[in-house]
């Protein structure tokens, strides 16, 4: 999956990809609270932190609260839910400057 928008900064930025694995249905409620997974509906594809609030309804958290606030997500609209394992940055650091002292 690649990262779309800023919601997820600092811990992923756009255009970084990610690596993630499909967790079958019956093992919805296995979902850990505060974990990264990509969240598919009818209409979107989401990364974002999980709150289980209930068996029915979830909180989905951004890391960027600051911009994107919490919002609410019944779990019946759920189509997928894929665990976060790894990310590919998109982007490299600028290079540090050293001062050259030998």
């Amino acid at each position: 999956f690649e990262v779309d928008g800023e919601s997820m900064e600092p811990t992923l930025y756009a255009g970084d990809l990610l690596l993630a694995s499909m967790l079958p249905q019956e093992d919805w409620d296995d979902v850990k609270n505060f974990c990264v997974y990509v969240l598919l509906t009818a209409s979107q594809l989401m990364v974002k932190r999980v709150y289980r609030k209930s068996a029915s309804e979830w909180v989905l958290i951004s890391d960027n609260e600051e911009a994107y606030p919490q919002m609410t997500l019944p779990v019946s609209e759920l189509k997928q839910v894929w665990t976060f394992r790894r990310h590919i940055r998109a982007r490299v650091p600028q290079p540090k400057e050293f001062k050259i002292t030998a």
